[in-house]
């Protein structure tokens, strides 16, 4: 076996693993753009004021975010801007609660993707 022979041997099995790991980050890219555009609508929509974000949490088809809010009104007004945005097939006010020790409206959302967003 010459030495070209040899080394194309090697090479094949790193060339396929390489390939793997490119299509591997194509996924992973196309997961953090639908991720940030999904953000962006959020943060976007906060735009109707009064409303304060403490967290959000992405689970694939659905996100939940939760936030303080102003009062029931600030909270109704941003969960009707985020279904109005058309990323969210789905917007549901989880909870909405005040709090004992501030003034406002703990809140939490629960959001179902569109089929079709990018």
């Amino acid at each position: 076996m010459n030495g070209y022979t040899k080394l194309k041997e090697q090479v094949s099995p790193v060339e396929a693993k390489a390939s793997a790991f490119v299509i591997t980050l194509g996924n992973f890219a196309a997961g953090r753009d639908k991720v940030n555009n999904d953000l962006a609508k959020i943060n976007d929509c906060l735009k109707v004021g009064g409303v304060d974000l403490l967290s959000v949490s992405d689970d694939i088809e659905t996100l939940t975010v939760a936030g303080l809010a102003e009062g029931e009104d600030a909270v109704f007004s941003y969960a009707e801007g985020l279904r109005a945005s058309g990323r969210f097939a789905l917007v549901v006010i989880s909870s909405m609660e005040k709090p004992k020790d501030k003034p406002g409206m703990n809140f939490e959302l629960t959001l179902t993707k569109a089929a079709k967003t990018s």
